[in-house]
């Protein structure tokens, strides 16, 4: 799975929003973890069976709660000073704006929505209208398909 040009972009760019297809399979997720694993820390938040294990150089926590506690374990983990955070499950409007925020604020955020592709990915969190476009924007740093497939949106 090649997800480089996200990561190029993450360097580039050491904060903002992944959107990702909730249709993405394992391997897809695997390779965006990893991706996510070049960060200081990582959280998971949402329902797991177990903590995800990766390599890579990030302190990895999994804060377990069902899909209706994600904003509240959302905002637990923001005073923490998480550096990635990965909703697991598809966002509502309030964690979405919530990841907004964070991702504006320096933190790498995934965001899984309903999508078929990772440009599909993209307007699926456009469409949720949380904030004008020109904060999404600054906050957007790409898309994630099902396939991997990667869009990167320039801020």
């Amino acid at each position: 799975m090649d997800l480089s040009a996200l990561d190029r972009a993450l360097d580039a760019k050491s904060y903002g929003l992944v959107a990702l297809a909730a249709a993405a399979g394992d391997d897809v997720r695997r390779a965006l973890w990893i991706v996510l694993a070049q960060c200081e820390s990582l959280y998971w938040i949402g329902p797991l069976a177990e903590k995800p294990v990766v390599p890579g150089p990030a302190r990895c926590w999994l804060l377990e709660c069902p899909l209706d506690g994600r904003a509240a374990g959302l905002q637990h983990v923001l005073r923490n000073d998480p550096h990635a955070i990965h909703v697991v499950g598809v966002v509502d409007h309030d964690v979405m704006k919530r990841l907004v925020d964070a991702a504006l604020v320096g933190c790498v955020v995934v965001a899984e929505v309903e999508a078929t592709s990772a440009s599909g990915a993209v307007d699926a969190v456009r469409a949720l209208g949380v904030v004008d476009d020109t904060i999404l924007q600054a906050a957007l740093v790409g898309g994630v398909g099902p396939a991997g497939d990667v869009t990167i949106v320039r801020g």
